[in-house]
């Protein structure tokens, strides 16, 4: 029987410390951290206020660089790029969704979407044809023409996701994505990305200090004081359920599936 070949990390880590400089003080963020991440796959990366999550996520984004180590994503060593080829990097690989949302107050929720397409040199036409796409598959195709503050939390982060994914990246980053959704919208969202992402085969990096997250990731990495302490696979993450308030004001899980939900969406 023909064994077939292994995979190839999309992301490797190797040996990578970042101190800050502050003041006289010197604070190490990261600790000589290693870890290896492979196409397509979910990590969560976990870990409480000041245990380095952000500053593991800037690093593997290209944000920042680190003070010593080596970071290869996608083939490329990128803390030897500089900024300008750095920021082409990302444009040509990488998409992110944040907290905050971070979308244009003044602009249409389509021409947000829109936006990134501008970047890669893409005519007017071609680009609002590929954000209406992404704005129909995230289920806002009768939101396109609204403005950020005339939409709900999960409405902007619906468009957050399609700007992140309308150039059709090999990773997505998403730090604390869900940090400002209720439950109902937070489950809704997280379903969402992770099922997109598995469709395209989307390499998604989450950012969190929710270890509720842990279930649904097909990788998860915790890290403490600047360390990895956990670094394991999980065969079988957990359906992301989503969720119902009672009358009593009781949250229940619903019980459907990933695969019916999306059956429904495009019926």
């Amino acid at each position: 029987m023909q064994q077939s070949t292994p995979k190839a990390p999309i992301i490797e880590v190797r040996d990578v410390t970042k101190i800050y400089q502050i003041g006289k003080t010197k604070l190490r963020a990261l600790d000589g951290v290693s870890m290896q991440i492979f196409p397509g796959e979910f990590t969560c990366i976990i870990g409480r206020s000041g245990s380095g999550k952000s500053t593991m996520l800037n690093m593997i984004a290209g944000l920042e660089k680190p003070t010593k180590g080596h970071i290869r994503i996608v083939g490329k060593q990128i803390e030897r790029m500089d900024e300008a080829e750095l920021v082409q990097f990302r444009l040509d690989n990488i998409g992110f969704i944040f907290q905050s949302f971070n979308l244009f107050a003044m602009h249409t929720a389509l021409d947000n979407v829109a936006t990134p397409l501008m970047y890669k040199g893409m005519s007017r036409a071609h680009r609002q044809r590929q954000a209406r796409k992404m704005m129909t598959a995230v289920g806002l195709q009768s939101h396109m023409n609204h403005k950020p503050t005339q939409m709900s939390g999960g409405q902007q982060q619906r468009v957050g996701i399609a700007r992140a994914l309308v150039t059709k990246p090999k990773i997505l980053f998403a730090d604390e994505p869900t940090g400002n959704l209720d439950l109902k919208t937070s489950r809704e969202v997280l379903r969402l990305v992770r099922t997109i992402c598995r469709e395209r085969n989307t390499t998604l990096i989450m950012v969190t200090h929710d270890p509720e997250m842990a279930q649904y990731a097909d990788r998860v990495v915790k890290l403490l004081d600047g360390k990895i302490i956990e670094n394991s696979v999980n065969e079988h993450p957990a359906p992301i359920n989503l969720v119902r308030t009672l009358e009593d004001g009781t949250v229940v899980e619903i019980e459907d599936t990933e695969t019916e939900q999306a059956d429904a969406n495009e019926g």
